[in-house]
């Protein structure tokens, strides 16, 4: 084989742990919890442990057929040595992406990162890690081993990285240390058969413990202890099947067991003759298995091995042609340990196979002529499960709960997709592709859902007027949040194509979308024209989430029109709209504006009850750029009220999250954060801010929102700077506005009035309208000469 391009002996070797900053105060642990136990692997995990604590060893390979019992060992291997990494351990697993192209970004998933516009996922993955102690677990890896490139990338780039590995076969690359790991000792026949000396048998063991998983008062006796040790040197000792075979033992004795095993599943002499003798024990004990289920049962074995991400039993009925019979029969396969139950998280329980078994259940389904069929069931399946929750997304009390369903999804939901293209049924792939416009949008897979969205508008049965108007609003909604400018006749089609359709709710989101493309192109008055042609309808349909977002625009529009108290109100109107439709997004969002408001005018009072308020929702809805907008309003919030290192700590937060986002900051949000920069420096010093802004660069999301929470609190609870006394200033100016004055009457232009105060310049020619109008006066030096009467010159 030829080696990779790229050399990993030529990186440095992993320094120690003492010499590696800790970057979290909680560093990762994301390893499934194991529901058994760990059984005869000591020697191997101290191998394997031993090399992860060595710092001049970055990459381990635990080699091995399927089933012989790697991706436990990596597990509890990791579990062990996690003390050694500062950032902690996370576990990859790779069962389900089907290509080596889609590596990087099940690997950025796994690490919890999104896209960022301009940067592909393996960039986001070495962006990540290049300053993280960490160590990686990437499971399952033989079938996409021309990624292992990559692999070699990131540990060059990234020195504190070290990589487990399970897989097949070897990565091939230098300084790779592989770990081989053998089947279980079992019984040697010359050895006794009493109990008292197997008891000390790996094998043995094994069987004994998942034996009483099954049947609690099983227990190894002078009587079943042959047959024990027959059946452990029958299965080679291979753990997987070792572990099928014991799931009959609430059916079986010990005896009935081997005789089965003994008639029908010939181990070394009658496997393919190309496979290693272990991988043929291993596909004959799940082919055992297999045969002693019933038909039904071995027809929803087969389809549900196409299910790679997991499933649930709705899926399950979805796809078996025994609907009446999909619960037993899917109950007798977990019982019988072909399907693993997983810990229940939602509403739903989930299930999973063992990739082994998955494989064996493909190989079955491929012979049997059914997989295309099946597909097409389950695409009409994620179509119609898409489509039913996207409208639970999009508002009501729902929206987290719909959006962790469908990311739970994600691995099925991409393989239905590609089906889709590969058959091109343009028509399937544009339902599920803008049905599924919630999770592209609320979850950060913009790039993702946009270029589904591009290709499935473009394929020439993509024609069904609702589908294609949902995914010319979901592309114009996606390119708008990516900064770039969708075209208005993306939303002049939408438009056209719902109006028949009678649907008020959805006619006033294409309006509003075609509103919002032609205002980013600069054609203000067609774009009113849009937006209010949406009100008309949202009107009509008396819909509260639709109504919250009309009021919403209309608080945009009075910010750009610098009347600061409409604004407060239609916001506020949004805020409780959406509170009366369950929807904690909407009411977030509302309340990040009002307390922008607020804090640009000077309540900081207000404005740090309404950020507080934000940051209680976030749980709901777990939306990272909500979160940001609350974290860098609370940031600029600190700098007005003069607390320096406060602002610069969340900001520096803010700066590290919006860099894993990648989102763009509106022009009025970019100019208060260098404003509130500027100002933090030149009060603490460049070494005093920048100590302050790596401080909140390091913090973790969950220690940035503490931080944050602490800060409102404290600055809330300063009555000096959170309450401003209007009555106390002369002509019933606010505090802010007698801030302006003063400044006016210094000779300061807008620009200068912005910066001082650290205001947008149109909010800052703003508070001068308002000043000039409470004052009854029609020029700047008038109100100069005011200042000065008053004592404010």
């Amino acid at each position: 084989m030829i080696r990779s391009s790229i050399d990993v002996e030529q990186t440095q070797p992993r320094p120690p742990l003492r010499s590696v900053p800790h970057r979290s105060q909680t560093p990762a642990r994301q390893l499934p919890r194991s529901l058994s136990s760990f059984v005869g692997r000591s020697t191997e995990l101290r191998v394997v442990c031993d090399l992860l604590e060595r710092p001049d060893i970055r990459l381990v390979t635990l080699t091995g057929p399927g089933g012989i019992g790697k991706t436990r060992l990596a597990i509890e291997a990791a579990e062990a040595a996690s003390d050694e990494f500062a950032d902690g351990v996370v576990l990859v697993p790779l069962g389900s992406t089907e290509r080596p192209a889609d590596f990087a970004r099940t690997v950025a998933t796994a690490l919890g990162l999104v896209e960022v516009a301009g940067q592909t996922p393996d960039e986001s993955v070495a962006a990540f890690l290049r300053d993280r102690s960490m160590l990686l677990v990437l499971d399952n890896f033989e079938h996409i081993l021309a990624a292992a490139a990559l692999v070699a990338e990131w540990l060059v780039s990234c020195r504190w990285l070290c990589v487990l590995t399970t897989s097949r076969a070897g990565l091939n690359l230098s300084g790779e240390q592989i770990v081989a790991v053998h089947p279980l000792d079992v019984p040697d026949p010359a050895q006794t058969t009493e109990a008292e000396g197997l008891e000390q048998v790996a094998s043995v063991r094994l069987f004994v413990d998942r034996a009483r998983s099954k049947q609690h008062d099983f227990s190894l006796t002078s009587g079943n202890a042959p047959a024990i040790a027959a059946i452990c040197r029958q299965l080679d000792g291979l753990p997987l099947a070792i572990e099928l075979a014991a799931a009959h033992m609430q059916h079986l004795t010990p005896e009935a067991l081997l005789d089965r095993l003994e008639h029908r599943m010939p181990v070394l002499t009658n496997g393919h003759a190309d496979l290693p003798p272990r991988l043929r024990s291993m596909e004959d004990a799940i082919g055992w298995s297999y045969d002693l289920l019933s038909d039904r049962e071995q027809g929803l074995f087969r389809r549900l091995s196409l299910l790679a991400g997991g499933f649930t039993l709705d899926a399950a009925e979805a796809i078996d042609t025994d609907t009446a019979h999909t619960y037993d029969n899917l109950t007798s396969l977990v019982n019988q340990s072909l399907i693993q139950p997983l810990l229940a998280s939602g509403r739903e329980g989930r299930y999973r196979m063992l990739e082994p078994v998955r494989e064996f259940g493909m190989a079955r389904f491929t012979a049997q002529g059914e997989l295309n069929a099946t597909r097409s069931a389950l695409a009409d399946y994620y179509v119609e499960l898409a489509e039913r929750l996207d409208a639970t997304i999009w508002g009501g009390p729902h929206h987290r709960s719909s959006l962790d369903l469908l990311e739970a999804e994600l691995p099925n939901l991409r393989s239905a997709l590609d089906w889709l293209e590969s058959v091109q049924d343009g028509a399937r792939l544009l339902r599920l592709s803008a049905a599924l416009g919630g999770l592209w949008f609320f979850r950060s897979h913009r790039l993702e859902g946009r270029d589904w969205l591009a290709k499935s508008l473009a394929m020439p049965d993509a024609s069904d007027p609702e589908a294609r108007a949902t995914g010319l609003v979901k592309l114009t909604l996606l390119d708008l949040d990516l900064g770039a400018a969708p075209s208005p006749a993306w939303g002049e089609e939408a438009v056209r194509l719902r109006l028949p359709l009678g649907n008020d709710v959805a006619i006033a989101s294409a309006y509003s979308c075609q509103g919002f493309a032609l205002l980013a192109g600069g054609e203000f008055d067609p774009a009113l024209g849009a937006f209010a042609n949406a009100k008309v309808h949202a009107l009509r349909s008396g819909n509260p989430a639709s109504l919250a977002r009309v009021s919403f625009r209309e608080g945009l529009d009075a910010i750009s029109a610098g009347d600061h108290e409409l604004a407060i109100s239609s916001f506020g109107k949004a805020r409780a709209l959406f509170a009366e439709n369950g929807f904690s997004y909407g009411v977030l969002q509302a309340l990040n504006m009002l307390g922008d408001l607020e804090s640009a005018r000077g309540n900081g009072g207000a404005a740090c009850r309404h950020y507080q308020e934000s940051l209680s929702l976030y749980p709901d809805t777990l939306s990272q750029e909500r979160f940001l907008d609350t974290l860098a309003g609370a940031g600029t919030l600190a700098a007005r009220l003069e607390c320096w290192t406060e602002s610069a700590r969340l900001l520096g937060a803010a700066d590290a999250l919006r860099t894993a986002i990648g989102q763009v900051p509106s022009a009025a949000r970019r100019a208060s954060i260098e404003s509130a920069i500027r100002s933090a420096t030149d009060h603490l010093g460049p070494d005093a801010f920048r100590d302050a802004w790596q401080s909140g660069h390091r913090l973790t999301l969950d220690q940035a929102r503490l931080a944050c929470v602490e800060v409102l609190v404290s600055l809330g609870r300063d009555a000096r700077r959170s309450t401003l006394n209007a009555d106390a200033a002369p002509g019933g100016l606010t505090r802010r506005e007698v801030d302006v004055v003063e400044l006016l009457a210094s000779g300061k232009s807008n620009r200068e009035i912005a910066d001082a105060l650290m205001i947008s310049q149109s909010t800052a020619i703003s508070h001068v309208r308002n000043i000039l109008a409470k004052l009854d006066l029609d020029s700047r030096a008038a109100v100069a000469a005011w200042a000065v009467r008053n004592g404010l010159g």
